[in-house]
């Protein structure tokens, strides 16, 4: 308009009064843009600001979330939650106790003198104290590489791949299978001193008597000397 007002004033068409109204009024129009622009930038940059604090906040109450939601790396069974409701858990805390039902592995103790006879693969029986007299197999998956300082015992580790039961953390006695021989000559352990068994000959009093052993375990030894048969009498270490 106030370009057209100028054509029309050069023309002597209106009066200079009007063409300084329309100056006037163009100014303030191209002020008022100007100001538009400006708040329309600073609202822009205000928005990206206000995005980009929101998201923070959005982000830090997600990771809090997750924080208080229990979730488990792996699937399994729950043997036991330890806390009791409304308890305070804190971040390192231990809360539940989770693993395979079907599926266990056991930790045993081995002596120093006996890890040599032990290889990955042997067959392992054992029984565990909450079951009772059931006997069960396994085999050995791991042997320890060093001695642990404070039972000075060998561990190794035996998977059980077919046990099912509903208890944990029993205390078992099992038996490394080292070898295996039908029809052995065997004395309970008990009546072994070393390498000698007490025998009484023709009646008298009995005697330390050597003799040469072969397999074992924590309950039978295995007898080699052609004159122990069976029948014969051995005895314990008279008082």
């Amino acid at each position: 308009m106030f370009t057209k007002k100028q054509q029309l004033f050069k023309a002597k068409a209106i009066s200079s009064q009007e063409l300084e109204t329309s100056r006037l009024s163009f100014q303030t129009s191209k002020a008022q843009f100007n100001s538009s622009k400006l708040r329309l930038e600073s609202t822009k940059r205000s928005l990206l600001r206000d995005k980009s604090v929101s998201k923070a906040q959005y982000n830090v109450a997600k990771s809090s979330a997750d924080n208080f939601r229990i979730s488990s790396l792996t699937s399994g069974y729950v043997w036991s939650v330890i806390p009791k409701i409304g308890a305070n858990i804190s971040p390192s805390q231990t809360i539940a106790l989770i693993g395979a039902k079907n599926s266990f592995l056991l930790t045993l103790d081995v002596e120093p003198s006996d890890i040599g006879l032990i290889k990955v693969g042997q067959k392992v029986v054992f029984t565990i104290d909450a079951v009772g007299d059931s006997i069960f197999q396994g085999y050995v998956s791991s042997i320890s590489s060093s001695i642990d300082d404070k039972t000075q015992m060998y561990e190794i580790e035996v998977e059980t791949p077919n046990l099912s039961i509903t208890t944990i953390k029993s205390s078992i006695e099992a038996n490394i299978i080292i070898a295996e021989k039908k029809n052995a000559k065997v004395i309970p352990r008990k009546y072994l001193y070393g390498t000698n068994i007490y025998i009484s000959k023709n009646g008298d009093k009995p005697i330390l008597t050597p003799v040469k052993i072969g397999l074992k375990n924590f309950e039978m030894v295995e007898i080699l000397e052609a004159s122990v048969s069976e029948g014969t009498k051995i005895y314990q270490k008279p008082l």
